[in-house]
């Protein structure tokens, strides 16, 4: 017997023994724990891991001493990826052909809960088998995704959700070692796509399913993973709107009917405004029909429509923007301003239709208050009733015309809804099974009576399309929609494709620009669609600031994917940058220096030492209206009167102290002493002070108050300037000054012969 078939041997003789012990021992645990459906893996892991981590097992599937360093054609590489492979087929046998797991039911599924249950856990128990073996490297690390792959393409959506469920649960170990471009990462993507494809958009459970899927992906790939992007900008035309053709001699009901209030008319349509709306989704859809691109996935229901039918229809139609592009982009103009006439009109008349309401209703209220209250009198009392209805004669509109068509004066009971209820499956509990909602129609009846919101693919039918105008989700949903292509349009402006030089992305441009009378027609029509989406009820103000944020958002989106879809990651701090941190963090929490002047200013500080000096009374010299000077006394306070005198020598010194008060704070800061003169300084010490901004401007500031000191002084006292030693010395100035006024007495002869 050859070395090969010895080694599918002894593994397939290993796996006979080894799944069952697996299983048996999941199964124990299990018992220990019945309520749960999934077991923590951590404590499922630790329960396997003493019966794969033995010697035997490893040897029965190829993994021996030497077999990293082995050669690639050698003898124990081969026999490896042959054991490899026929413990993947085997396997595979034992989850897929499994006569108690969820394929038993050839993917119809189980109707009975109970059966289902089992089902599940038989399943289950058999990937965690798996899963703990590729964990030990025993087996292809893809196998558990490939294996839960088949079965999710096997199964009924409700179903599916419990085996998502499983992957969410063990979605650490599921991923380790995950690439997004091969592997692990191919195969979760290409499962996670094609339920998204399964599910349905109206329904609200899978709605949900949706939102679990997206939220499953994003946590485990990277935030610039490009598998998800649409690089090149490609749109999605597979959604066709189907528009009813128009049945001649059919007589309009609603025509017909005899309204109570003519304003009521604006609710009814004809047939060519309800062709003319609908056909404008196309745009929506595929906005490259207005760059002149034709429509080869949408094909018309008519052979001629109100939009398209020559130019004798648009000589009736008034055009916006009568200078812009034709064609598609006028079709575009013409109808957005008729729908837009419409949505204003009808959103007026729900305002109006409102306030009469809410009249109606206080009357009603007051009416019934009154009859209580005489009730209560006579000795009998009727309880209030608080029922939003159409009772007393107003009709619904807006949110709640909905829920008022082909209702009767009395409520319907609401039906019971199951909280427990998550994504069409019961959540387990104690004592309590999983059941399945099988029908989701009735799920989402239950949810539009809780008052839930869900997104809808709204139909086109022509007896619905007054009803859906009245509607204001509908109609935010259209204005929504008309904001999306605005913003994609305003992007092909000639100043928006200035930047396109700068693209990475070359795929997402186009030969396209939009023409400037198309450009201020779209800006004026975006804060006339603002303003109605502001008006309309209930909070169309907080909806309108979510509409922009998202857009905002997804200009973002857009700029990354034109900059080829950049890491979105920051790369860790490295050692050096922690360092520079720290450094930085601690002189900003350092304690800052004492503030040099204690009463806020130098000024206040100066006034606070030298103190104030009383007013003196005194004379002063002016000019009388004859023009000749006379004495007159003053109180001390000329100043506050007279135009401010030259500053005199005294002054000027004292300004030119002070600034050699901050020069020398500056010195003590930069560590010199200012009681050293500048030319005893050494040469470091007198380049630090030439290299320092602030004293360079206070010694200039010094010169010039010593300059303009010396030029007042010059009138009556140039011959002193020899006698200091400095010229801008104006302390010694004011000494020689003194002393000339008050000259020391020379001493006597005889005091003199005294000494």
């Amino acid at each position: 017997m050859s070395l090969s078939e010895t080694a599918v041997d002894r593994l397939r003789q290993c796996l006979t023994e080894l799944v069952p012990s697996l299983l048996a021992a999941l199964s124990n645990l299990r018992a220990a724990h019945p309520p749960q459906l999934l077991l923590p893996f951590s404590q499922l892991h630790d329960t396997l891991k003493p019966l794969v981590e033995t010697t035997d097992v490893n040897e029965a599937f190829g993994i021996v001493e030497g077999l990293s360093t082995a050669e690639k054609d050698g003898p124990e590489v081969r026999v490896r990826n042959l054991c490899l492979e026929i413990s993947n087929n085997e396997l595979r046998k034992v989850v897929l052909e499994d006569p108690s797991g969820l394929t038993a039911n050839q993917g119809i599924g189980s109707s009975n809960s109970d059966t289902l249950q089992s089902e599940l856990v038989s399943t289950f128990n058999r990937l965690d088998a798996i899963l703990v073996l590729s964990l030990h490297d025993l087996v292809d690390p893809t196998l558990s995704l490939s294996l839960l792959e088949e079965l999710i393409e096997s199964q009924p959506i409700a179903t599916c959700s419990r085996l998502f469920a499983y992957t969410e649960s063990r979605v650490k170990p599921l991923t380790i070692d995950l690439h997004p471009t091969r592997g692990k990462g191919l195969v979760l993507l290409r499962t996670c796509n094609e339920l998204l494809r399964r599910l349905s958009k109206p329904s609200r459970q899978h709605t949900v399913f949706a939102g679990r899927i997206l939220s499953l992906l994003a946590k485990v790939f990277p935030l610039g993973e490009r598998s998800g992007v649409n690089l090149r900008g490609d749109f999605n035309v597979e959604n066709k709107t189907h528009i009813e053709d128009d049945i001649e001699g059919e007589e309009d009901a609603a025509v017909a009917s005899d309204d109570k209030d003519e304003r009521d008319q604006i609710f009814k349509v004809d047939y060519d405004f309800y062709e003319l709306f609908w056909k404008v989704q196309r745009f929506f859809s595929n906005p490259p029909l207005l760059m002149g691109a034709q429509d080869s996935s949408r094909p018309s229901t008519r052979s001629v429509t109100p939009a398209d039918v020559g130019e004798a229809d648009h000589n009736t139609d008034e055009d916006p923007a009568p200078d812009g592009a034709k064609g598609a982009m006028a079709e575009l103009r013409i109808s957005t301003a008729k729908i837009l006439k419409l949505f204003s009109a009808v959103t007026k008349r729900e305002k109006e239709l409102a306030g009469a309401a809410s009249a109606e209703e206080a009357k009603t209220a007051r009416n019934k208050r009154d009859t209580n209250a005489s009730q209560a009198n006579s000795g009998s009392a009727t309880p209030l009733s608080n029922k939003r209805g159409s009772s007393n004669g107003a009709p619904n509109t807006g949110y709640f015309v909905g829920k008022s068509i082909g209702k009767t004066g009395e409520e319907p009971p609401r039906k019971r809804t199951r909280p427990d209820i998550v994504d069409g499956v019961k959540i387990d509990g104690p004592g309590t099974d999983a059941a399945m909602v099988e029908d989701e129609e009735e799920a989402d009846e239950m949810a539009v009576a809780d008052g839930v919101h869900f997104f809808p693919t709204y139909l086109t039918g022509r007896k619905l399309f007054e009803y859906e105008i009245r509607d204001t989700s509908f109609r935010k949903h259209i204005l929504v929609q008309y904001l999306v292509l605005f913003q994609y349009l305003l992007s092909f402006t000639p100043v928006a494709k200035e930047s396109w030089k700068d693209w990475k992305n070359k795929t997402l441009q186009a030969l396209f620009t939009l023409e400037e009378a198309d450009e201020r027609w779209i800006r004026s029509t975006w804060r006339e669609i603002q303003a109605l989406i502001r008006e309309i009820q209930p909070d169309g103000r907080l909806f309108l600031e979510s509409v922009l944020e998202v857009l905002k958002r997804e200009a973002n989106w857009i700029r990354w994917k034109t900059e080829s879809c950049p890491s979105i990651e920051k790369p860790p701090l490295t050692p050096d940058q922690i360092a520079q941190f720290a450094s930085a963090r601690a002189l900003l929490l350092r304690r800052p220096e004492p503030y040099p002047h204690k009463l806020g200013t130098a000024a206040l500080s100066e006034l606070w030492r030298d103190g104030l000096k009383p007013p003196v009374p005194g004379t002063r010299r002016v000019e009388n209206e004859m023009g000749e000077y006379e004495t007159v006394a003053t109180d001390g306070l000329e100043e506050l009167e007279f135009v401010p005198p030259i500053p005199s020598l005294e002054h000027y010194n004292k300004s030119i102290m002070r600034e050699k008060t901050k020069l020398d704070l500056r010195k003590k800061q930069l560590g010199i002493d200012p009681e050293i003169a500048e030319a005893e300084l050494n040469k470091e010490e007198q380049d630090k002070l030439a290299k320092d901004e602030r004293v360079q401007m206070t010694i200039e500031t010094m010169q010039s108050l010593a300059w303009r000191a010396l030029r007042v002084a010059s009138r009556d006292n140039l011959h002193l300037f020899g006698k200091p030693d400095r010229p801008e010395n104006i302390q010694g100035l004011l000494s020689a000054m003194e002393e000339e006024r008050n000259p020391k007495p020379k001493p006597t002869q005889a005091r003199l012969e005294s000494f």
